[in-house]
């Protein structure tokens, strides 16, 4: 059996992939960029809306603007 940490910490992790979806992001291109990123950033309570699966995805649309402009 597992304890209540562990259903927490599940929900956690199912909650963001299907933000992911929801965004049509692909999860798993979504926690390499975010697991690439985050050991080089000073982390503080600001730092986590900028790497949100909704930040990343306004990212991406961003970046296929300039690529297409």
């Amino acid at each position: 059996m597992g304890s209540e940490t562990t259903g927490q910490t599940n929900a956690i992790w199912y909650t963001l992939i299907e933000s992911c979806r929801r965004r049509k992001i692909d999860p798993w291109q979504y926690l390499v960029w975010i697991f690439e990123e985050l050991p080089a950033v000073k982390v503080t309570a600001s730092t986590f809306e900028q790497y949100t699966p909704e930040a990343y995805a306004s990212g991406m649309r961003k970046t296929r603007c300039r690529k297409t402009a």
